[in-house]
């Protein structure tokens, strides 16, 4: 059996055929699904399995989530990984790292091979979606603009001023909500514990009248329609309230944590 499957060109074969199966099935497959090992050697399933440890334990494929690969393309992703991500943190060091999504269309793999590839890393992490350096932890929220911003936002929690007017620009507020530090809710910026206090205050009185509408939650936070709307959608999105004609009810997630 040589290939059931084969990728390459005609060309390429001849030094591939020299190989024994197991490294002629890499080189033609730089990543090789586990489950697909048995159907394009040409094995059942025990074989197939006997024949992917042997790979692993002689060194010729590493195992990356659910699939094999081979040791050099592992390694020159990692490090054409690390290139990217470092240069970006050099242009833009208020982000918190590089998409995930965006590098992996980069580097021309898909995002799940990428986030497998970077699990075990030691020079690169994967968090909330973004690609960072291991080394490098974000100052943005301990910068003198962040505080300034973040005060401003706490001191009048639901009724939040304009970033612009705290001194703080998009891309502040931008790494600010990535970091999780303040919410952007259709255009108006909170910090995420005047949002955590809604919560709070807004399942209490439910759980006391069982329904809500938009001026009892104007009076519970002592606020305008203009900042109590954005703050009920999103209490809507994440189930804690379901509008009901002009009423709030209990939603599917009302009761969690707290």
């Amino acid at each position: 059996m040589l290939d059931a499957a084969p990728s390459g060109r005609a060309r390429d074969a001849a030094p591939s055929l020299a190989l024994p199966l197991e490294r002629r099935l890499l080189a033609g497959h730089r990543w090789l699904a586990g489950d697909a090992l048995g159907p394009r050697a040409g094995l059942g399933a025990a074989q197939a399995a006997a024949l992917s440890e042997a790979l692993v334990r002689s060194g010729a494929a590493v195992r990356v989530g659910a699939w094999l690969v081979a040791p050099d393309t592992l390694a020159a992703l990692r490090t054409a990984s690390a290139d990217q991500v470092r240069a970006h943190h050099a242009r833009a060091p208020l982000e918190p790292g590089v998409d995930l999504a965006t590098l992996a269309s980069e580097l021309r793999v898909d995002a799940d091979r990428l986030r497998a590839a970077l699990e075990e890393d030691s020079e690169l992490v994967v968090e909330r979606g973004y690609v960072r350096d291991a080394t490098r932890r974000s100052s943005v929220g301990a910068s003198a603009e962040a505080r300034a911003l973040l005060d401003a936002l706490e001191k009048a929690p639901f009724s939040p001023p304009e970033p612009a007017s705290a001194g703080a620009d998009a891309a502040l507020v931008r790494s600010l909500v990535r970091e999780g530090a303040v919410v952007d809710v259709d255009g108006i910026v909170f910090a995420s514990s005047a949002l955590d206090e809604a919560r709070r205050r807004v399942r209490a009185a439910l759980r006391d009248r069982g329904t809500v509408t938009v001026a009892d939650v104007r009076d519970l936070l002592g606020s305008t329609r203009k900042y109590v709307l954005p703050i009920l959608k999103q209490l809507d999105r994440e189930g804690i309230t379901r509008r009901r004609g002009d009423d709030r009810i209990p939603g599917p997630a009302a009761q969690r944590d707290g």
